[in-house]
């Protein structure tokens, strides 16, 4: 079974071809500007998912419900205010 940071990221990966790559490459861009952020707001899915992939020793999060799992990847979740869990 694929880990659900894989499946995030690669979920991530298709849209940002998608909407922004193919969208260029169909008006003839050469160059494309792609804001992450903007699209983990369009899809839902969490920061965590490419921090997770990339092997992080950090997160940084100031949602409660993030700090509480143990994600592959990342070896420690911290709130905004200093605490590690």
């Amino acid at each position: 079974m694929t880990p659900p940071a894989k499946r995030h990221t690669d979920h991530v990966r298709s849209y940002a071809r998608m909407k922004y790559i193919e969208a260029a490459r169909r008006r003839g861009e050469k160059t494309v500007r792609i804001v992450s952020g903007d699209i983990y707001r369009a899809l839902k899915v969490p920061n965590v998912a490419s921090a997770a992939t990339a092997g992080v020793d950090l997160f940084v999060t100031n949602d409660p419900a993030l700090r509480k799992l143990r994600i592959p990847g990342i070896r420690f979740m911290a709130g905004l205010d200093g605490k590690i869990f």
